[in-house]
């Protein structure tokens, strides 16, 4: 996740999304962020080693070909409202140990 003022935040996990908050996990500590300063989540996919056509050439690895990047600083604050939501259906949060 990439925040307004540049700030990145790796290995982060879904936590919820109410109101005009985002709680993600990192570690142990749950962070919150109000989604107008989120300007890009990214889905980063395990790396996969595929072969090409092409003899000893590989495709799909630590290129971040198969990520899933969302922009949501083009969008206003109803659109990233819809996003979060979608997002969460399509990839909700594991649930609690």
């Amino acid at each position: 996740m990439t925040l307004n003022d540049g700030r990145i935040f790796w290995d982060l996990h879904l936590v919820r999304f109410r109101g005009d908050t985002l709680a993600v996990q990192q570690g142990d500590s749950t962070l919150r962020f109000p989604i107008n300063q989120v300007d890009e989540l990214r889905l980063v996919r395990k790396a996969e080693r595929r072969q090409t056509n092409e003899p000893n050439r590989y495709g799909g690895v630590l290129g971040g070909g198969d990520d899933v990047a969302f922009r949501l600083t083009l969008y206003n604050l109803v659109e990233r409202r819809q996003i979060l939501a979608q997002i969460l259906k399509d990839h909700p949060p594991a649930p609690s140990p």
